[in-house]
């Protein structure tokens, strides 16, 4: 009986045999509580909501100001309790480049050892 190819995976770049990576799966658990729940219909609910108060707020640009449209939200400040997931206090509704770089930014500042900026309502 012929074997089945090997193949390279796109994450890890190692040769695997057909189906997920061992590797990557096993990375994949380790990941901080924070990802565990991934997307929930409350989420999804408070996302959409967010976009939709962003439409009427703001004509559905960019909360940067760039003058993009905005198809996604950002945790400002990131979240690591439930809480902080749900804080409607703590999301901007951003254009995907803009998304791009302030996630970029505020894990920079994490692994520098800051804070993350949160916003004026930190307080709220």
């Amino acid at each position: 009986m012929p074997s089945q190819t090997k193949r390279i995976c796109s994450r890890c770049r190692r040769s695997v045999p057909p189906g997920r990576c061992p590797h990557c799966d096993e990375s994949w658990a380790r990941k901080p509580t924070s990802w565990s729940g991934g997307s929930t219909r409350r989420w999804r609910r408070l996302r959409q909501a967010k976009l939709d108060a962003n439409l009427d707020d703001n004509g559905g640009l960019c909360e940067h100001g760039c003058g993009r449209l905005a198809v996604e939200v950002h945790h400002a400040g990131g979240f690591t309790t439930e809480a902080e997931r749900y804080d409607w206090h703590r999301l901007r509704a951003l254009c995907p480049p803009c998304h791009a770089d302030e996630t970029m930014a505020q894990s920079q500042m994490v692994r520098q050892g800051g804070r993350p900026w949160i916003g004026p309502c930190a307080a709220c």
